[in-house]
């Protein structure tokens, strides 16, 4: 009796665990989601929610990198360059779409991959192209953000 109830005990914790991972993946996806449509809506009222996303989701450590886009190559972008690009529409996006993502959860850091497509510019250079990209979240007082990113620009 006791080692049904011990096997019962280990399956329930084990549903459970998949579904706080399945809980985390669908919030990170929207993150991320979300986090694209940054730059596409330049009226003040886009900015401001564009504002608001990058507050949320990018941690004030935040560093990132986009690598092969020129102007942008190898610099370290923080959050406020993030937020300042985006008030004085120095990327302006066009469109942008994810695909083939992945997220990968252990325990309080996740890394999410993902193909990044764009149409976009910044400072007035196209940087339109695919992006094979990670971000590395980490979940602090009880939110995740992003604390490092890197996009890789696929030459043409």
């Amino acid at each position: 009796m006791k080692q049904l109830f011990v096997l019962c005990l280990l399956a329930a914790i084990s549903q459970l665990a998949f579904g706080q991972a399945k809980s985390v993946e669908a919030t990170l996806t929207q993150m991320e989601r979300d986090l694209i449509q940054t730059g596409i809506d330049s009226s003040p009222a886009g900015i401001e929610k564009d504002v608001k996303i990058l507050e949320r989701i990018d941690a004030d450590d935040y560093v990132g990198d986009y690598v092969g886009t020129g102007g942008v190559d190898g610099d370290i972008v923080t959050k406020a360059r993030n937020i300042a690009d985006i008030k004085s529409k120095a990327i302006v996006v066009q469109s942008a779409s994810l695909s083939d993502m992945k997220v990968r959860v252990f325990g309080d850091t996740a890394v999410v991959t993902y193909v990044l497509t764009q149409k976009a510019k910044y400072k007035g250079q196209d940087i339109s192209g695919k992006y094979p990209s990670m971000d590395v979240f980490v979940k602090r007082n009880g939110q995740w953000q992003i604390v490092a990113n890197l996009n890789a620009r696929l030459p043409n």
